[in-house]
């Protein structure tokens, strides 16, 4: 069993994050890696792509490694046309359900459909297709496998393929099943690839329709532009020591407050992204402190202004502890994610 994997070794770390608009974002698309929002908008055919693609070359090795083992068992039971559509079809969905599961990071490996096949396997092996005594042998080290092998913990790894992989494989294990020993000679030669092509129809399709399609782009554009602000009021108000009253006055009313509207504008925007949960509450977060900092700046501007140490005074050192309290409650929802 031979499957032609191409490595890009080059991206093994920078291709893994496209959300920090990284170079080879576009260059590993091109190359058939898979990529969230590339899929969601119509390149469907990453999800078949993607799973000859690697990594690296040690990514490769292991993933060939372990191909060569679980396909030469499962192709000399259904053949090399049925053993290639189940390799396709297994690739597929882990690719779909890595896409649904994840944020935006690109993919690739054959290591979802490795998972599929094994699942083929294990669905073979509780039913009477293979002999009792092969059955228990091979059900107890297949088991002892997937158990050291399926890890949610690790870094750096695809989880959500994995287990798409092993799950649609587990549900093809029964279709495989039924069509090798159904009597008719038709569905024998063709049951498995036609089913297959329904399911993965089905579940790609359903896939497409119902995963949200995350603002990232705009979240981090948003994120740079209010901490670009937030240092222009901050410039507007603390900087420029050698000016005169008349000149700070100029500069609050010219720069400043427009930039304030601009903020403004802004943290409503954070309110109305699509996001993954995480960046959902971290861009809660941010739309709330930009509303009472800029609540502050606001204040700062009517105190230059008027000439009023104290009228304003009260309510500036209220917004500044809200604004500290926002914090402190963010750095603690950052640290029970982790």
């Amino acid at each position: 069993t031979v499957v032609i994997a191409i490595t890009f070794t080059k991206a093994s770390e920078m291709g893994m994050n496209p959300g920090d608009d990284n170079p080879f974002e576009k260059i590993l698309v091109f190359l058939g890696f898979s990529a969230r929002t590339q899929v969601l908008n119509g390149q469907i055919w990453l999800l078949v792509s993607n799973t000859f693609l690697h990594f690296s070359l040690l990514h490769l090795a292991g993933n060939m490694v372990t191909l060569i083992y679980i396909g030469s068992i499962i192709e000399s039971k259904v053949g090399k046309w049925n053993y290639l559509f189940l390799y396709l079809f297994t690739g597929i969905i882990a690719s779909m359900v890595s896409v649904m599961w994840r944020d935006e990071q690109i993919g690739a490996g054959a290591s979802g459909a490795i998972f599929g096949l094994f699942g083929i396997f294990l669905a073979l092996l509780s039913t009477n297709f293979y002999e009792r005594n092969v059955r228990r042998a091979m059900l107890i080290s297949t088991v002892i496998f997937l158990a050291l092998n399926i890890n949610p913990f690790g870094e750096g790894i695809d989880h959500a393929a994995h287990f798409g992989g092993l799950v649609s494989g587990y549900i093809f294990g029964f279709i495989v099943y039924a069509g090798l020993t159904h009597k008719n000679s038709s569905v024998k030669k063709y049951g498995i690839a036609v089913a297959g092509m329904v399911v993965v129809g089905v579940f790609v399709f359903g896939g497409i329709m119902s995963a949200p399609q995350y603002d990232n782009k705009k979240f981090r554009q948003l994120k740079n532009a209010s901490e670009d602000i937030s240092h222009t009021l901050h410039k507007c108000f603390y900087g420029y020591d050698n000016i005169t009253p008349y000149q700070r006055l100029y500069i609050l009313e010219h720069e400043a407050l427009p930039a304030i509207k601009k903020y403004r504008a802004i943290a409503n925007e954070f309110t109305r992204l699509t996001l993954p949960e995480n960046k959902k509450r971290e861009a809660g977060f941010r739309s709330k402190i930009i509303l009472v900092h800029s609540n502050y700046y606001t204040l700062l501007y009517r105190e230059y202004k008027e000439k009023d140490p104290v009228k304003y005074r009260p309510a500036i050192s209220k917004a500044t502890e809200k604004i500290n309290a926002l914090r402190y409650e963010w750095g603690d929802a950052l640290t029970d994610e982790e």
